[in-house]
C-alpha cells in the first residue's frame, strides 16, 4: 500500500539575532487541528499531522481497515486520488527584525505547498527537511490569521 500524504514535522520557525545571539520561537503544528479534502472536495474530513491519509480516512469511517482481507485492492482510489491537508495558524510575531520560516520534515511524494493562497514550491523528497522564508508580505497578523496547505500529488 502506498503512503499518500505523510507529513511528519510542520513547524513555524521566527528566529532574530539579538547583540549577537540567535532567539528562535518554534510552533508546532503537528495535532489534529487539521482538515483534508480529496481534489474533487468530495471529502472533507479531519486529520492528524503526522499521519497518513489512510488512517484520517479510516478514523473518519470513510474506509474500512486498509490491511484487512482484500482491502488494499478495494481501496487503490485513495492512493490515485490527490490529497490537500490545510490549517490555519497565527504568526508568532510581527516584531521587527524577526525572520519566520515554515518547517517541514517527512513530505512524502510530490507536494505543492500554498500560504494565504502563495505558492511557495514543490517539494519531492521525504529525506529533506525543508527549511522555506516566508515573508511579512505572505503572512497575515491576528489569531489563526494564516493558512497553510500542503497538496499532495498521486505517485
Amino acid at each position: 500500500m502506498e503512503a499518500i500524504g505523510l507529513l511528519l514535522l510542520a513547524q513555524i520557525l521566527a528566529c532574530t539575532s539579538l547583540e549577537g545571539a540567535v532567539i528562535h520561537q518554534i510552533m508546532d503544528l503537528g495535532g489534529s487541528s487539521w482538515r483534508v479534502r480529496s481534489s474533487n472536495g468530495s471529502i472533507r474530513i479531519n486529520a492528524t499531522v503526522p499521519g497518513v491519509i489512510h488512517t484520517d480516512l479510516l478514523n473518519a469511517e470513510v474506509i474500512t481497515e486498509p490491511l484487512a482481507d482484500f482491502n488494499e485492492l478495494a481501496l487503490r482510489w485513495v492512493a490515485l486520488d490527490n490529497w490537500t491537508y490545510s490549517r490555519m495558524f497565527t504568526t508568532i510575531t510581527d516584531s521587527p527584525g524577526y525572520s519566520t520560516f515554515l518547517v517541514l520534515d517527512g513530505i512524502d511524494t510530490v507536494a505543492t505547498i500554498m500560504v494565504n493562497g502563495h505558492n511557495i514550491g514543490t517539494f519531492n523528497n521525504s529525506f529533506v527537511r525543508w527549511r522555506i522564508p516566508l515573508s511579512a508580505e505572505i503572512l497575515k497578523t491576528g489569531s489563526d490569521a494564516n493558512v497553510l496547505e500542503i497538496s499532495f500529488n498521486c505517485a
